[in-house]
């Protein structure tokens, strides 16, 4: 299983279509989760944040916490570390917190 977790909604349909051509393609395939963004001052958004991407983990889920100013790295490079990580027999998540808004979100959580 590999579970895509976002802070916040994809509102642009031709993104969101294209999203779901190329998850469908994937083996495992990519599932999307989209959690609420959170409300009120910068401390509480980000703790709401952070708590609703934690929860919307599987047990036990391999994390990979994407970040913006993190290292890149290459299609094919980037396709062996998931292929590594799938075989750990654990749900592969990928989070994405709530962005510059009032920083991210589940910087917090670890």
């Amino acid at each position: 299983m590999m579970r895509l977790i976002a802070v916040g909604r994809m509102k642009d349909r031709v993104d969101r279509d294209l999203f779901q051509r190329y998850a469908e393609r994937l083996t495992p395939k990519l599932e999307m989760v989209e959690v609420a963004e959170g409300r009120g001052a910068a401390a509480e958004i980000k703790r709401r944040e952070g708590q609703a991407l934690l929860s919307a983990l599987p047990d036990r889920a391999f994390v990979i916490a994407m970040d913006e100013g993190g290292r890149a790295h290459a299609s094919l490079d980037f396709a062996r570390h998931v292929e590594r990580w799938l075989g750990l027999s654990r749900p592969v998540c990928f989070l994405i917190g709530g962005g510059g808004r009032a920083g991210r979100a589940g910087s917090g959580a670890g």
